[in-house]
């Protein structure tokens, strides 16, 4: 943009009552975020030419910058209806459109633009992100591959496809879409932020904090970001650090229920269990649908001997789609202390079905074999989890009460 800043300027000088000079001008400023300046520049070319199309266009690019989009909307309109023919103008009215969140508005707009200039990759950019406001993924997936097929390269684009990647599950799809944006423009915040969040699902906590930081950097106020740094925090177990990302997450956005969820845990894994019963509930207040939030809460119940509270909550978060291997735990746990022990033993089994290399599942079914009286069984359990994690206590401790050598 400067380059196209510094042409600008040229023309300009070569000829001050030329309006396509200035417009050409405060579309560069406008880019470079110099909203004053490119203001001033629209506002003398549409003095110098009230019939040009493209003078309105670019003054409007303007005010939905400075978000006046009721006065952006009024120069769209006047812009195409000198003009019908002005993409630019169509697309700059979606994009207003949008930021209103009139989104079936905005597409109508996006279709005009696309139609009249079917090569651009802008355009198509554009109406991915209405589409996937709309929650209409596919179309959006399609509209952002067309753009990446067309280019220029748009770090939107691929950001685009990375967020239906990342939602649908394709996580390291997902990766390679946002790298791509990140390179495109390395001060990408939004990339970063997700990046955070898609290294954190696949158990990188150190690249997802780094890419955390760097959403940070770029954007100081992403709540976002500084929950998914949490995140990351937590699970290499610096607890406090991650509670003071969550507080900073909370205190720029109150209701970002993820960050209540987020410290909660690390609550939990301070043995703070009143603060993370406090924090899951808030998270719920937020989100009634927030599984993790009932399973963290779940949890806190069973350490505080409330299991009636703990069954209760792990069933909300499974019925809610938690299937994690630890929420089956937690909940054979609460059905063990609740006297139902046949219901525990087929938790502990699903339990060990997700996720084999969970060890608490095999030490709390040794438990109940052990107080039937099936040493053998009990025996089998509490060795599997010794051999799964062992620094991990109890199955030892109940292998030397058992007499078993070598523990």
């Amino acid at each position: 943009y400067e380059e196209a800043l510094e042409q600008a300027e040229l023309a300009v000088a070569a000829d001050p009552a030329y309006a396509p000079a200035y417009v050409a001008r405060a579309d560069a400023l406008e880019r470079l975020d110099e909203v004053e300046r490119a203001l001033e520049d629209a506002e003398k070319a549409v003095e110098l030419d009230p019939d040009y199309s493209d003078a309105y266009r670019s003054r409007a690019n303007v005010y939905d910058s400075m978000r006046e989009y009721g006065k952006a909307l009024e120069d769209y309109d006047k812009a195409v209806e000198l003009d019908p023919g002005n993409a630019k103008a169509f697309n700059g009215r979606g994009v207003t459109r949008s930021h209103m969140n009139e989104y079936e508005e905005a597409l109508v707009d996006y279709a005009r633009a696309v139609e009249l200039d079917p090569g651009s990759a802008r355009f198509y950019t554009n109406r991915g992100w209405c589409y996937y406001d709309l929650d209409k993924p596919d179309k959006a997936r399609d509209d952002f591959d067309k753009a990446i097929e067309l280019g220029p390269a748009i770090p939107l684009a691929y950001a685009g496809r990375g967020a239906i990647q990342g939602d649908s599950d394709e996580i390291e799809a997902a990766i390679e879409s946002f790298d791509k944006a990140v390179e495109l423009d390395p001060e990408f915040a939004y990339a970063y932020r997700w990046l955070s969040w898609l290294h954190n699902e696949l158990g990188q906590y150190e690249q997802a904090m780094k890419n955390a930081d760097k959403a940070i950097e770029f954007d100081p106020k992403n709540a976002y970001a500084y929950s998914q740094r949490a995140r990351a925090y937590s699970e290499l177990g610096q607890q406090e650090q991650a509670i003071k990302d969550a507080d900073k997450s909370i205190e720029l956005d109150p209701k970002n229920a993820y960050a209540y969820g987020q410290r909660s845990f690390s609550y939990n894994e301070l043995g703070q269990y009143e603060q993370a019963i406090n924090d899951a509930s808030k998270a719920i207040e937020l989100d009634p649908e927030y599984a993790y939030a009932y399973f963290e809460r779940g949890y806190a119940h069973n350490e505080l001997g409330q299991y009636e509270s703990g069954l209760n909550d792990n069933n909300k978060a499974i019925e809610l789609g938690y299937e994690k291997s630890s929420a089956y735990n937690n909940r054979g746990v609460a059905y063990k202390a609740l006297g139902q022990p046949d219901l525990a033993l087929a938790d502990y089994g699903k339990a060990i079905e997700l996720d084999p290399a969970n060890a608490l599942p095999y030490s709390n079914r040794g438990v109940i074999y052990e107080e039937r009286g099936q040493r053998d069984e009990a025996i089998a359990q509490y060795v599997k989890a010794a051999e799964l994690d062992p620094d991990y206590s109890p199955p030892r401790e109940a292998l030397r009460r058992l007499g078993v050598p070598g523990y």
